[in-house]
């Protein structure tokens, strides 16, 4: 079984836990290209488990898993899933070897952060919507981002 991954709350999870029927909570948390070159710095697993995970499980069932049934696991690729705080950190900072930013992140309308609370207690984006980022390749358009909060932009 997978490591046990634990928040600031009683809850524990396993990185290998799915979250619908396809994706798990690891690919979830470590599918993004500054995580796979920051690994060894970056925790990147939700914090406020008992509120984050329902949303990633709801997300995938409502929307990821009939996506992957109709398009095929092998076809689907997700790109930008979970952001925890330490990615979050790392996006807005500049690569040392290049002078250019990880990447551009704001959680008040990109809201990869589900519902992760910053240090005043407020909840990054009150917009109460979740966000991915994902491929499907074979198709003209690579990526699609959905909202479950319910917008799907292609």
């Amino acid at each position: 079984m997978g490591k046990a991954v634990e928040g600031n709350s009683r809850m524990t999870l396993q990185r290998t836990q799915l979250l619908g029927r396809y994706l798990s909570l690891e690919e979830f948390c470590t599918c993004t290209q500054t995580y796979q070159k920051y690994a060894n710095r970056i925790d990147p697993y939700p914090q406020n488990v008992e509120a984050t995970i329902p949303a990633l499980k709801d997300l995938c069932q409502h929307i990821l898993d009939p996506i992957i049934d109709h398009f095929g696991r092998e076809r689907f690729e997700l790109t930008y899933g979970f952001c925890s705080k330490d990615l979050k950190r790392f996006l807005a900072q500049k690569d040392p070897e290049t002078g250019i930013k990880n990447g551009r992140v704001d959680p008040s309308r990109d809201q990869h952060m589900a519902h992760e609370k910053n240090r005043n207690g407020k909840y990054y984006c009150d917009r109460s919507v979740l966000r991915v980022i994902f491929g499907l390749w074979g198709w003209r358009a690579i990526a699609r981002k959905v909202d479950f909060g319910g917008t799907v932009t292609v």
